[in-house]
């Protein structure tokens, strides 16, 4: 009988954890549009593919595989084109490794 009710607390904690995350990615993903409306730049959640080609010629792109941007804003200031994101990448072998630059 105890086991049931430690499984479901179990269980419990996990929804709560699931919802909580939920939540604050997209109290996250809301402030990120409205911090880019506001300087109207962008907004790309998911990164945007050809800033990886763009930027190849730094060694921190060009390392790694599975390389990715995230959660990028992006567009032009003061005649500057700008863009700020996450950037990950995995390295390869037998244990690989991701690694997450803000």
């Amino acid at each position: 009988m105890h086991i049931f009710a430690i499984i479901a607390g179990f269980i419990t904690l996990i929804a709560v954890l699931v919802v909580l995350g939920l939540y604050y990615d997209r109290k996250r993903r809301a402030e990120l549009e409205a911090l880019a409306a506001s300087m109207k730049l962008q907004y790309a959640p998911l990164g945007l593919k050809t800033l990886i080609g763009e930027l190849s010629c730094f060694n921190l792109v060009a390392t790694g595989e599975d390389r990715k941007t995230e959660t990028c804003l992006y567009g032009s200031l003061n005649d500057v084109e700008v863009a700020v994101f996450n950037y990950r990448y995995d390295t390869g072998g037998s244990s690989p490794t991701t690694y997450h630059h803000c």
